[in-house]
């Protein structure tokens, strides 16, 4: 991802499509979040909110925050867009409600359900 976000992309004809840069920002951190998610649920039988929050939330959205800044200060081929922070917040947004709603359930039903000590 950090890569993507400092080198000079190709011209293709997907820059026709109106904001499909948007879209790609929104799959990058609604990725990276649900990947973030995912690894916790797993290794963690017992969910605590607070480093959940810290890692698969607040860790992409600051990431995010400061790459669009550095795009702008330490870049000439980028620039910051608050437009592009506010697609990768929503793909954070998405990628927490699918880890609350989706991954959660999931996940706690086949890799915790069957250990020992399950009161099942």
């Amino acid at each position: 991802m950090l890569y993507l976000t400092f080198f000079t992309p190709p011209h293709t004809q997907l820059e026709e499509i109106n904001n499909f840069d948007k879209l790609v920002h929104v799959c990058m951190y609604g990725g990276l979040s649900s990947i973030i998610w995912i690894e916790y649920l797993i290794q963690h039988k017992q969910i605590k909110s607070f480093p959940l929050i810290m890692g698969s939330i607040l860790f992409p959205i600051l990431m995010s925050g400061c790459i669009e800044i550095l795009q702008s200060c330490c870049t000439d081929n980028r620039s910051g867009d608050w437009i592009d922070f506010i697609a990768n917040c929503t793909g954070v947004c998405l990628a927490s409600l699918a880890g609350h709603y989706i991954y959660r359930p999931f996940i706690q039903k086949k890799y915790h359900s069957r250990s020992p000590d399950s009161k099942s």
